[in-house]
């Protein structure tokens, strides 16, 4: 926990020098996380398992919420992170699917600042497990230093598999 809130925390102090539009940003990184991943994963396996629906992780009074939308290789939809006395940060995600790897681009705001960061889950069974690695910051982007090196640790972020119903609103 203590890492995400670090990255948040890296993501918003990297957003005061705020130049340009969030979108045009995250087009640029968009551009950039794409020939990077054309480098370096094959092309999308189908598996049967659809990563759509909702998916919470309850820490303490900490909640982590994951809606999402699968269709093909797209991937998008919404997650928050609502923190007990702390800011939290809620926004779109938007990235693709890759065998059991869902890469996405998280744009939030948090106290005051749009920010985004680069986001990975590894699909398991019916959950997702938040992957972790080395991250540098450029204008307002947190992104992977090396994709290639990011691990999914059991004792991390995981995620379980909800009915969306059960979800509440301000999470949807």
């Amino acid at each position: 926990m203590q890492k995400l809130i670090s990255i948040l925390f890296l993501a918003i102090l990297a957003s005061c020098n705020n130049q340009g539009t969030t979108a045009e940003k995250m087009d640029s990184v968009s551009e950039q996380t794409a020939d990077r991943e054309r480098e370096q994963t094959p092309p999308f396996k189908d598996n049967t398992a659809d990563a759509g629906g909702c998916y919470m992780q309850v820490i303490g009074r900490d909640t982590i919420v994951a809606s999402l939308q699968q269709d093909g290789a797209a991937v998008s939809g919404r997650l928050s992170f609502d923190n007990f006395e702390k800011d939290g940060s809620t926004g779109s995600v938007t990235g693709h699917r890759n065998g059991d790897v869902i890469k996405l681009l998280y744009s939030f705001a948090s106290e005051g600042m749009n920010s985004v960061m680069e986001v990975y889950f590894k699909l398991q069974a019916d959950a997702l497990t938040r992957g972790i690695g080395e991250m540098d910051v450029k204008g307002d982007t947190a992104f992977f230093v090396n994709p290639g090196s990011i691990t999914y640790p059991s004792s991390g972020t995981i995620m379980k598999k909800l009915p969306c119903e059960s979800v509440l609103e301000k999470y949807k």
